[in-house]
C-alpha cells in the first residue's frame, strides 16, 4: 500500500473508530489523539466523528509529523486545507490542538 492509499483508508476508518469510541463510553467527556504521518488522518475523521455525535466532548489532537498526500503530487483531496478546515468547518472551541 502506497502512502496515499494508508492516508486515505486511515481517512475512512477514523469514522469507525469514532463510532466505536462513542458507543462503549457514550459519557466519554475528553479523547486525546496523537497521531504520526498517515494515521494524522485516521485522527481527524475520529476527531470529527466524536464531535458530531456529541459536540461537547473535548479533543486534543497531537500530529507529529502529518503526511499530506496533496503534498506529493498524488490525484488526492487530503492535505493542508483539509486537515486545517477541521476547526473551522466543526465550529467547535472542544478541539486542543497539541504541540
Amino acid at each position: 500500500m502506497n502512502p496515499t492509499e494508508a492516508a486515505e483508508n486511515g481517512h475512512q476508518h477514523g469514522q469507525h473508530l469514532g463510532d466505536a469510541l462513542y458507543d462503549r463510553n457514550p459519557n466519554i467527556t475528553h479523547v486525546q489523539l496523537i497521531a504520526h504521518s498517515a494515521g494524522s488522518w485516521i485522527a481527524r475523521g475520529t476527531a470529527r466523528n466524536l464531535l458530531d455525535l456529541n459536540p461537547n466532548i473535548r479533543v486534543e489532537f497531537t500530529l507529529l509529523d502529518p503526511f499530506m498526500p496533496n503534498a506529493t503530487g498524488t490525484d488526492s483531496s487530503l492535505g493542508t486545507s483539509v486537515m486545517s478546515d477541521l476547526i473551522e468547518i466543526l465550529g467547535n472551541r472542544q478541539i486542543i490542538r497539541g504541540s
